[in-house]
């Protein structure tokens, strides 16, 4: 305020018109900034519309200055050529803001006999700011428009709502690693993990040509977002988090996400909103089957997981341990009403086994109560590296001790495949022990339990045909040998490669 935001400049003759339109949306800011604040602290206003000049942000482009002084804007009008920038975004936060200004002095005025007139008046106001607001700034006008969603959207409880704005759209939609598994992937618009960079080039440029990308739930790891290769583009993006709003580079706070995503499933005119008719022609992950492979031949990475899938059915965990195998499971295609747990941004090595464990335990007790989406015949799936199996081993006993239903696949490509394409390639200490995988449950005190070694084609083909393996109790563990120097295409491929280039 002592800067003078809060005067009139438009009446000094020698104040630049640029200098009036920056003036207008520092004090946009400083005054929506002011209502957020009183709204978090709970504390009055410290800064009323009533006592200040305030005129709102133009948000024409090319700022021309001549028409914005002989026709400047009235407070709830929108010029039809505004622009989504940053004058318009504080133009839209400030109006916003004037919302809040009489919402937070109703709250703090307990002496108000006309409550329920005062409740209307603000509703008709939002709705009078929004109403105004350039058809192009809003989700009816997108061509291209996408949704991602992300794995912070369990804690939010809003999976229902998201799952019925993803039919109700029909848009095409991507997931993270992190948000695999928290939809049906057997929809005809999902079309699995957002890999970014090392995605198919067709759904690439689909996604890079978007002109909207409704974000769910982001969790923008390096590891969830293949080395930030798939972070949605800043100026076509809403971000919906926990408690706010990113459009664009601007941060909407105190908007929970259960409001909006209720609110859009609930109340989005579907008739409005962009139909893709023709649906464009995008992959979407699919099972392989053994028929195109050579029996005799050892077991690469490159097919490995979309031969596993198909042994999944609707209810089953799946877990992905750090690793070769983490990275493998986000390529497979999950039926409906099954959970996928991978690496995220911590990366523990071992975690993924008593997971496994605790994750079985739970299922078993659901299943037992009936509560759990009556895919009675689900089980635990853990795929674990060899490193990571050493280091929490132990776990194995617990599994036996509980009589889990977990089928375990362990990747042994002779110690730790990720380092090794990571760091010291070479190196000694990206060595293990050579164990004997499948005397682990006799070690560990199983009275029976179905193992099986596998390192070509054809074997493995024989194990996942196994009704003992598919449908038996208890644990069960099937040993995978590879290559120490195979790892699954994308990024970790990629890191090998430049490993081995520079010996």
């Amino acid at each position: 305020m002592a800067l003078g935001y809060h005067e009139d400049l438009s009446k000094k003759a020698d104040t630049p018109m640029f200098l009036i339109e920056l003036q207008k949306a520092a004090f946009a800011r400083i005054y929506s900034l002011n209502k957020n604040s009183s709204l978090f602290l709970g504390r009055p206003l410290r800064l009323s519309k009533r006592f200040c000049h305030f005129q709102l942000p133009d948000s024409r482009l090319p700022l021309d200055c001549q028409s914005l002084m002989s026709n400047d804007l009235e407070l709830y009008q929108w010029d039809s050529n505004s622009n989504m920038n940053y004058r318009a975004d504080s133009r839209w936060s400030a109006l916003c803001a004037f919302v809040k200004e009489d919402a937070i002095e109703f709250l703090f005025d307990n002496n108000r006999s006309d409550c329920r007139q005062t409740i209307d008046a603000l509703q008709n106001l939002a709705d009078k700011h929004w109403n105004a607001l350039p058809m192009h700034f809003r989700i009816y006008s997108a061509q291209q428009p996408i949704i991602l969603v992300d794995g912070e959207i369990r804690p939010f409880g809003i999976i229902k709502d998201l799952q019925r704005l993803v039919e109700l759209t029909h848009w095409p939609t991507w997931t993270t690693g992190f948000g695999k598994g928290l939809l049906d992937e057997t929809l005809p618009n999902m079309h699995g993990v957002n890999r970014g960079k090392y995605g198919d080039p067709i759904e690439t440029a689909f996604i890079a040509e978007a002109d909207l990308v409704l974000c769910f739930g982001p969790h923008l790891s390096s590891t969830n977002t293949f080395g930030y290769s798939s972070v949605p583009k800043t100026d076509v993006s809403i971000l919906i988090k926990e408690n706010e709003v990113q459009i664009g580079d601007s941060v909407f706070r105190d908007v929970p996400a259960s409001s909006i995503t209720s609110w859009l499933s609930q109340n989005l005119d579907t008739s409005r909103v962009r139909r893709y008719s023709p649906y464009p022609e995008l992959p979407r992950p699919t099972v392989l089957s053994f028929s195109n492979l050579e029996g005799h031949k050892p077991i690469t990475q490159k097919s490995l997981w979309l031969l596993l899938a198909n042994i999944f059915r609707p209810g089953d965990i799946i877990l992905g341990e750090t690793g070769t195998a983490g990275h493998g499971v986000r390529t497979m295609p999950l039926p409906k009403s099954t959970r996928a747990f991978v690496p995220v941004t911590w990366l523990s090595i071992g975690y993924m086994l008593p997971a496994a464990q605790g994750a079985a335990l739970a299922q078993r007790e659901l299943i037992e109560a009936s509560a759990y989406n009556g895919n009675n015949a689900s089980r635990t799936v853990l795929f674990i590296g060899d490193g990571s199996f050493q280091m929490t081993v132990q776990e194995v006993s617990t599994i036996i001790r509980h009589n889990l239903n977990v089928i375990v696949f362990v990747i042994n490509n002779d110690g730790y495949t990720i380092e090794r394409c990571i760091h010291g390639y070479t190196q000694s200490y990206n060595d293990i022990a050579r164990w004997r995988y499948c005397e682990a449950p006799s070690f560990f005190g199983a009275s029976s339990a179905f193992t099986a070694k596998v390192a070509t084609w054809a074997e493995l083909d024989s194990v996942l045909r196994n009704e003992e393996l598919l449908d038996g109790d208890g644990l069960r563990l099937v040993e995978i040998v590879m290559d120490r120097e195979d790892a699954p295409e994308g990024s970790l491929l990629d890191m090998l490669k430049v490993q081995k280039a520079h010996g």
